[in-house]
């Protein structure tokens, strides 16, 4: 589930550090500046009736996303890997009526193994993960993305090649809100 807002600016372009959010609907206004600090996270007037949330919290979601942590099939190199999920698969994937009908976003991220090594040596603690990719879809609702997998063109035509590349007992998989911390 995703929301992106992007927080209002002052006249000199720099963001606003706090506002009124409701969790019953989704507005922001900037608050009064006091003479003590121009960004206070102190009260200010607000004509909506809630309660006031000045620390960060997460707006409701407009949009669902699922998140498929990818793992190759035994074998299968990485590049092999990553040229039939994107040249093959994507291209299968992306013609299937309902993913058309279902779902606003199909994205694939493909892990880079001498990047992800370089920061793992550069991150105290951190290890390069055993998955290849990830593949997001991104649709209105977390139904729309079920129907898909329930679909028989999806089960017929789909999922069979799915088996020729991914080793689908190690993926795992994530559905969540994502939250634009900073930036657009």
């Amino acid at each position: 589930m995703v929301l992106m807002i992007r927080q209002p600016r002052d006249s000199a372009g720099k963001l606003y550090k706090s506002g009124c959010w409701s969790r019953q609907s989704v507005h922001y206004h900037p608050p009064k500046p006091t003479r003590s600090h121009p960004y206070s996270k102190s009260r200010h007037e607000c004509k909506h009736e809630h309660e006031h949330e000045h620390e960060r919290t997460r707006p409701p979601p407009d949009r669902v996303r699922v998140a498929g942590l990818v793992v190759p099939k035994p074998g299968m190199s990485l590049e092999e890997f990553h040229d039939y999920w994107l040249n093959t698969h994507a291209k299968l994937f992306s013609s299937i009526a309902i993913a058309k009908r279902n779902l606003t976003k199909y994205e694939q991220f493909h892990l880079d193994a001498k990047s992800a090594a370089a920061l793992g040596a550069v991150i105290p603690g951190c290890t390069t993960p055993p998955y290849a990719g990830i593949g997001i879809l991104e649709a209105e609702s977390l139904d729309k993305i079920f129907e898909i997998f329930q679909d028989e063109e999806y089960l017929r035509v789909v999922a069979p090649d799915e088996e020729r590349f991914i080793a689908r007992k190690d993926m795992q998989i994530l559905a969540g809100s994502y939250v634009t911390v900073f930036g657009a």
